[in-house]
């Protein structure tokens, strides 16, 4: 499942909660829109095994987002609007 928002702080919200940022659309710079995916990939751990990642339910997140009743960690939610706003400014 693709989705997208103009929203950067839903942004940041997906993806420190582990959805995959796809690209951005630069058609109108003062409200880009941003593409996600919820997808599972598979990922190899340091060990050598393959782990496979659970799929992000982006609509419930937007809902629980829309509600105020989301909940995510801090720290992965500010480092999460640090490489957002990166992209946002880069070219």
């Amino acid at each position: 499942m693709i989705k997208s928002t103009k929203d950067i702080y839903l942004s940041a919200a997906w993806l420190s909660l582990g959805a995959k940022y796809e690209k951005v659309d630069r058609v109108d710079p003062r409200h880009m829109e941003f593409f996600f995916s919820s997808g599972n990939d598979a990922v190899s751990t340091l060990d050598g095994k393959l782990k496979i990642s659970r799929e992000v339910d982006l609509e419930s997140i937007e809902k629980q987002w829309a509600n105020a009743e989301l909940m995510v960690n801090a720290t992965k939610f500010k480092e999460a609007l640090q490489r957002m706003k990166a992209v946002v400014h880069s070219k």
